[in-house]
């Protein structure tokens, strides 16, 4: 047999073998398809049992010591159970509530409306009596509420079209979460967990700053400690969303707004994801509708932007030292809130148009190309923020080289912060903040880099 024929028998053979491997993996590729349901279901099945089990022995082990393993278990599984059944049930329950409401006399619902916002209303004003009486500095901080609100009626652009119960019910909201959060016990506890968790989770970004700088990094804190947690949150932020998590949990805080407030699922979307995603982002989950939205509704849009913490810029006040519960808190109430303002400012002048909001499809083909492309999104946030930091500290430098010289000529020492300090004082006095905590250096200073 010559090198010539034991060549082709070789490769006789390995036509065959391939051929034998490629229908094996056809076969399986074609029964998997047949039976993808059994298969689904059974690995679900067996997670489910391994998980109980592992659940189960750590509860066993110690129950206060796993407390955040139990309450995540229970959210998730309100979640599953939301999203196979629950809407269906939610479904089912507001139509039947929705036939008896309708058979309830006109008179009967307006009477009882008026009842039942005046019952809310003296509520809250015997609590603001009560709980102002051991603080009378919070007196000063709902003078401020009114203040700004009447503010925003005077500067109205149509006071006639201004909708009292969008008001009353936002600032009911905005009162009801802010008791949840900062007053009830439980509601507290439940915030600084999920504060505490959201620090530990962000401190896994100083694994990737220090592979990238080195160990030293943190000798350049601003750059090299800070922006990487704004990395590192916008490509989870992404993953969330090519998950559909984000969704869920912007439409179930947008419901709340539609059905309490009555403003449209435009405004009430868009401000439920400027929480979580940012002005820039948020408006991805309406940029279908962007033609059809009225002046009002654009102005309120805009306005929750500058209400709210963006996700990614979370990380980074964080990393400044700020509380992530005062965040946390500050953001939810915020929405609620920026709502009310706007729609003082600029109301609607029409009927609210009806229809049904999609989000966009997220651009990742998979985990870890929507983990990429959250950290590449991330790119122009974190260069806008360092070069506007430098730009506008050396520029406020350079004004207080100018005010200091122009000061010395007369014989006083003065700063630009100073002076901003002064003329925005009625502000945070309006907002509640004691007197000495004021006039500083560093509340100027806030006012002028922000």
């Amino acid at each position: 047999m010559t090198n010539f024929q034991a060549g082709l028998e070789n490769n006789g053979e390995m036509l065959l073998n391939k051929n034998v491997v490629q229908r094996f993996r056809e076969k399986v590729v074609e029964e998997a398809i047949v039976y993808k349901k059994h298969i689904k279901y059974t690995l679900v099945a067996v997670f489910t049992i391994l998980y109980s089990i592992y659940f189960g022995y750590c509860l066993s082990l110690d129950f206060s010591d796993n407390i955040g393993l139990f309450v995540l278990t229970c959210i998730v599984l309100i979640l599953i159970f939301y999203i196979k059944s629950g809407y269906i049930i939610w479904r089912k329950l507001s139509l039947k509530l929705e036939y008896i409401f309708t058979r309830i006399p006109e008179s009967w619902k307006k009477y009882g409306t008026w009842l039942l916002v005046t019952l809310i209303l003296m509520a809250l004003v015997v609590f603001i009596i009560v709980d102002g009486y051991r603080d009378p500095i919070k007196f000063v901080s709902l003078s401020g509420l009114l203040a700004f609100t009447l503010i925003s009626v005077i500067a109205s652009d149509n006071v006639g079209a201004i909708s009292p119960r969008t008001a009353i019910s936002g600032f009911f909201l905005q009162f009801s979460f802010g008791v949840i959060i900062l007053r009830w016990k439980e509601g507290k506890e439940a915030v600084k967990f999920l504060g505490d968790k959201i620090i530990d989770f962000l401190k896994n970004a100083d694994a990737g700053a220090e592979f990238v700088f080195g160990e030293k990094f943190r000798d350049h804190e601003f750059v090299f400690a800070i922006m990487p947690p704004v990395i590192f949150f916008g490509a989870c932020i992404e993953l969330l969303y090519y998950l559909g998590i984000l969704q869920f949990c912007i439409k179930g805080f947008g419901n709340v707004m539609i059905r309490i407030m009555k403003v449209s699922p435009a405004e009430a979307f868009v401000t439920a994801a400027n929480i979580f995603l940012g002005p820039i982002l948020s408006y991805l989950t309406i940029s279908s509708f962007l033609e059809k939205l009225t002046k009002s509704e654009i102005f309120s849009t805009m306005t929750s932007g500058f209400a709210t913490v963006t996700g990614s810029l979370f990380a980074a006040y964080i990393s400044f030292g700020i509380s992530p519960t005062h965040l946390v808190a500050a953001s939810i109430m915020s929405a609620p809130a920026s709502l009310v303002i706007s729609k003082l400012l600029v109301p609607d002048k029409r009927d609210k148009i009806t229809y049904q909001l999609e989000f966009s499809p997220s651009r990742a083909k998979g985990i870890l190309d929507a983990i990429a492309i959250g950290a590449a999104n991330c790119i122009p946030v974190t260069a806008a923020i360092v070069t506007n930091v430098i730009a506008f500290t050396s520029i406020l430098a350079f004004l207080n080289s100018v005010i200091h010289w122009l000061g010395e000529r007369i014989g006083i020492e003065t700063s630009f912060e100073l002076i901003f300090a002064y003329i925005f004082s009625p502000i945070p006095l309006l907002l509640g903040i004691e007197p000495q905590y004021i006039l500083t250096h560093w509340e100027g200073q806030l006012r002028i880099i922000n």
